[in-house]
């Protein structure tokens, strides 16, 4: 059974000149990117809208993909069809009458199965049915997982050592009146990252926000301890060392990219 076009692949010279067309043009996102010794090529697959495309430049001249751009040029080399039961829709295929560039379907290493109507069936497209097609978005997380992901982002957040913040305790523990400097400079850091980022095409916005949120904190500075004189011995700074260590760890400076 057939449940949907899961790519469209399209033959290019220069793989490199084509994904910078597509991803400044018309606002692609890059997938994922490889090569197949099977058919001597090099891909980038890449969504357009919500569709995916596979730009595909041979590098070799035994690939068919070669053979396709030396008759044809460059354009769409074929359209990949999911189906559900690949044998399945062969036979059914070939009972109409139809034929097929290969008597067996073509299997890949990441699992997947492909098998090729012959173009002249189908008006001179190529259209390609592939079995276990592998999945261009994610997924989904395990619940465990994004929770011990939210759990390391607050953490690190936490451990920033600004303010009445976790990380402000410590570093007004081991570092006395200096910590206001260190409090006062985290929050123009983060900031500026993210201006950084946004120029270069990341989601700044992120740390912008975590800039000002933790410069809230910073203005409320830290109050008087009771006991300022007494040092921390050797221990105690190691300890805040190691979770100063923990905050860098688990710190993520883009967490949610659009």
């Amino acid at each position: 059974m057939i449940k949907r076009i899961a790519y469209i692949g399209v033959a290019v010279k220069n793989l490199e000149k084509a994904k910078e067309k597509f991803t400044e043009n018309l606002g692609s996102k890059v997938i994922r990117a490889g090569s197949s010794e099977i058919d001597h090529v090099k891909n980038t697959y890449l969504t357009v809208g919500d569709d995916v495309f596979e730009l595909i430049e041979p590098y070799s001249p035994e690939s068919p993909v070669a053979r396709f751009i030396e008759r044809r040029g460059e354009g769409v080399q074929y359209i990949g069809l999911e189906v559900t039961d690949l044998d399945g829709t062969v036979k059914d295929l070939k009972g109409r009458g139809f034929r097929f560039v290969s008597e067996n379907p073509v299997e890949y290493p990441n699992g997947s199965r492909w098998a090729f109507i012959h173009p002249k069936e189908m008006f001179g497209v190529l259209f390609a049915l592939i079995e276990k097609v592998v999945p261009t978005t994610s997924t989904g997380t395990h619940p465990v997982a994004f929770a011990g992901w939210i759990g390391m982002l607050i953490t690190s957040l936490n451990l920033l050592p600004v303010g009445q913040l976790d990380g402000g305790h410590i570093a007004r523990a081991m570092s006395g009146e200096k910590s206001t400097y260190i409090s006062a400079a985290v929050p123009l850091v983060l900031m500026a990252t993210g201006v950084y980022y946004s120029l270069n095409g990341f989601n700044g916005e992120m740390l912008l926000f975590w800039g000002f949120f933790t410069l809230l904190f910073a203005t409320g500075g830290h109050p008087q301890p009771i006991n300022d004189m007494q040092k921390l011995d050797v221990k105690r700074v190691i300890l805040g060392i190691i979770a100063f260590g923990l905050c860098i760890a688990c710190f993520t400076p883009i967490p949610i990219q659009a």
